[in-house]
């Protein structure tokens, strides 16, 4: 006998599987590597101290380190109970819970040693990546391992940013900082930052494009005592529902196009006995070209124009002059015509023969939106590879656990 689950049951085991909070944040600039690397960075070390994975922040875990290494620790590890306590006027008990401190200490800054060179690597290994630009996202997961995450923070990078120009260092940490001000400020991620959370393992796993430059198997050296780590293959991973997910989405506006110089209407056409003279206007000889009746009725309207704007109200008798005979008769309609959609830039009175317009025509969409042009662009775009295979996961080979050892934040 089937068993039959009552329609409430089910509706509540699907209520189960949260949906995504999703985060937009757009950056005013063009962002490159040195700026996505420094978002993600600052990203990881904030998370790391909101969900109480490490007891302080990360700045302090840095200056505590360094302040090891510049002192001796030679006294801590070999130190032994003074003989003369009643000199020092100090009791067996306060001299036993002393030394424990120091214990607890160390074992506080080798814990710190140990995170801190672990996030290095996996810091480094990141940046690598990056550099490489075929990463499409950042994955930050908290959990046990990588399949039973309890939080997944997904970073989507914006598209090209591996193609922007490099910057100044200080630049593009700037605009890292600023980028993650507006996103840690958002409402909807300080109520996923509010929620209690345990100490749990940290995993980072990356989204890249397939090629032939993927390079996932031998560490390189940066020198010192960091190593990247190396990525693994993840073709099986997919995203526990039951976890808090937040999609946080990096868009940038004003990317740069590239410019052309384009001719302006009716610019370098002059009327000549055998046809039309067109001249180019960066001191170019001048090219003759002979055209026929129709021809000539096509190019009218730029004629026109540029005569039109050159004598300032000139009276029909004088404008049939300098016209052809053979197109007297059909001026009237052939003035009608639309001019040809090319820019126009006006300057104290006159027309400027060149501007600068961008290389590629879609950054200005004039024709209307249709459902058969869009058909026609999605089939002239057509892919036949699967959709699954365009991005691979790949996990950073570097374990950052969380610890809480010497304060513990409520």
């Amino acid at each position: 006998m089937k068993r039959l689950v009552p329609p409430a049951a089910a509706e509540s085991r699907g209520a189960r599987c949260r949906e995504p909070v999703a985060v937009t944040v757009t950056s005013d600039t063009a962002l490159g590597v040195g700026a996505c690397a420094g978002v993600v960075e600052a990203l990881v070390k904030h998370i790391l101290y909101q969900r109480c994975q490490i007891p302080v922040p990360f700045d302090a875990l840095e200056r505590e380190a360094r302040l090891q290494r510049s002192r001796s620790q030679a006294h801590l590890r070999d130190a032994a109970l003074p003989s003369h306590a009643r000199q020092n006027k100090i009791s067996r008990k306060e001299e036993i819970m002393k030394h424990k401190l120091q214990r607890k200490r160390l074992q506080w800054l080798c814990k710190v040693d140990k995170f801190l060179q672990n996030f290095n690597s996996m810091k480094e290994s990141l940046c690598n990546e990056l550099k490489s630009g075929s990463v499409r996202g950042v994955n930050i997961i908290l959990g046990s391992s990588v399949m039973t995450g309890r939080e997944s923070y997904l970073i989507r990078l914006p598209e090209g940013y591996s193609s922007q120009s490099s910057t100044q260092p200080a630049k593009a940490h700037n605009t890292g900082l600023k980028l993650f001000r507006n996103l840690v400020t958002n409402e909807a991620l300080l109520k996923v930052m509010n929620q209690p959370c345990g100490v749990q393992r940290i995993w980072v796993m990356v989204q890249k494009s397939p090629g032939p430059e993927n390079t996932t198997d031998h560490p390189i050296p940066l020198g010192g005592d960091t190593t990247a780590a190396n990525l693994i293959p993840r073709p099986e991973y997919s995203e526990n529902c039951r976890a808090t997910k937040v999609e946080i989405d990096i868009q940038h506006t004003g990317v740069s196009a590239a410019m052309d110089l384009t001719p302006t209407v009716g610019s370098g056409i002059t009327l000549h006995n055998l046809g039309i003279k067109r001249s180019l206007y960066l001191s170019s000889p001048s090219v003759f070209h002979s055209y026929s009746s129709n021809r000539n009725q096509d190019m009218l309207p730029c004629t026109y124009l540029g005569k039109l704007e050159s004598g300032n109200g000139a009276s029909d008798s004088d404008r049939n002059k300098m016209l052809p005979p053979s197109l007297i008769r059909n001026s009237d309609s052939t003035y009608n015509r639309p001019i040809l959609e090319t820019p126009v830039k006006m300057f104290k009175g006159d027309v400027i023969p060149v501007v600068e317009t961008p290389v590629h025509s879609s950054f200005h969409m004039v024709e209307s939106f249709t459902p058969s042009k869009q058909l026609a662009n999605q089939l002239g775009t057509f892919n036949l590879s699967d959709g699954m295979l365009d991005t691979a996961w790949y996990q950073i080979d570097c374990l950052i656990s969380g610890f809480r050892d010497m304060c513990t934040r409520s």
